[in-house]
C-alpha cells in the first residue's frame, strides 16, 4: 500500500473501523448481506471504504483489513477496485493470509470485483452434545489465528435479542454444560457493533473471567448478526447497543 504519511494518519483518525478511534463516517459501514453457497445462505461483511486518492493507494485502509484479521473464518465479500487488486496486494497487511482456505473472485458490477476469502471452521466444535446445541442455536465457532488459539464463537442472524431470550440461552447452557458465570458472556466483546442507521446487535459481554479464575476463558461469544459485530479491545460502544 503506497500512501502519503499525512493521508494515512488522517484516515486512520477518521476510520470507524480503526479499533483505537470512534469517529463516525457515514459512508463507512459493514453491510450485512445474504449469499447462496454450497452450505446455504450465510452472512458476510462487505467493506466499502477506500482512500480518496486511488492513484496513490491500491486497496482498502489497513483498519478495514484488520476486520479480516479479527474475523478469520467468516465468509467475506471483500471489494476490490479491479482485478489487479489481488490477494498479493492484501498479503502485506494480513499476517495469516496463508491460512485462507479458499479465495474466489466474483464480478460485482462494471468496476467492482469482490474476493471471497473463506477459512475453515474450528473442527473441535463439530459433533457431540455441544455441537448439537450450538447447531440448533445457529452458533458457529471459528478459529482465530490472530495470535490466539481459542476459537471465536458467534450467533448469526440474531438481531435485537430480548433479555428474556438471552437469559433462557444462559439457563439452557447451564443445564446442559454446567455452571457458566454470567461474566463469561462478554469476554473480548468490547468493540461492539459497527453499523449505520440503527441496525445493531445485542452483545453479551464477558468481563471478569480472567480476574476471577486467573486464566482466559476457553471460548468467546458474540451474539448478533456477524455482519455488524466486531471484536476489539478498545472499549468502543455504539450508541443504542445493549450489553447484558
Amino acid at each position: 500500500m503506497h500512501a502519503r504519511t499525512e493521508d494515512w494518519k488522517r484516515l486512520e483518525t477518521e476510520c470507524r473501523l480503526c479499533p483505537l478511534k470512534n469517529v463516525t463516517i457515514p459512508t463507512l459501514a459493514p453491510v450485512p448481506t445474504q449469499h447462496e453457497d454450497v452450505g446455504g445462505p450465510f452472512q458476510i461483511m462487505q467493506l466499502d471504504h477506500w482512500f480518496p486518492n486511488d492513484d496513490e493507494v491500491n486497496g482498502p485502509h489497513a483498519c478495514c483489513l484488520s476486520v479480516l484479521d479479527e474475523y478469520s473464518g467468516i465468509d467475506l465479500d471483500y471489494p476490490f477496485k479491479s482485478r489487479n487488486h489481488s490477494v498479493d496486494g492484501v498479503r502485506d497487511h494480513i499476517e495469516f493470509v496463508e491460512s485462507f482456505g479458499d479465495v474466489q473472485f466474483q464480478k460485482e458490477g462494471p468496476k467492482a470485483v469482490a474476493g471471497r476469502i473463506r477459512c475453515d471452521k474450528a473442527p473441535e466444535f463439530c459433533g457431540g452434545p455441544l455441537g448439537d446445541f450450538v447447531e440448533r442455536r445457529g452458533m458457529t465457532f471459528l478459529d482465530n489465528p490472530a495470535g490466539e488459539k481459542r476459537p471465536l464463537g458467534f450467533v448469526e442472524g440474531k438481531n435485537r435479542q430480548r433479555r428474556t431470550k438471552l437469559a433462557a440461552l444462559r439457563a439452557k447452557w447451564k443445564r446442559q454444560f454446567g455452571s457458566c458465570p454470567k461474566s463469561l458472556w462478554g469476554y473480548q466483546a468490547r468493540g461492539v457493533a459497527l453499523t449505520r442507521a440503527k441496525l445493531y446487535s445485542k452483545v453479551l459481554r464477558i468481563s471478569q473471567w480472567e480476574k476471577a479464575f486467573g486464566v482466559l476463558p476457553p471460548f468467546r461469544f458474540l451474539i448478533g448478526d456477524v455482519g455488524v459485530l466486531r471484536t476489539a479491545k478498545s472499549g468502543i460502544e455504539l450508541a443504542g447497543s445493549e450489553v447484558v
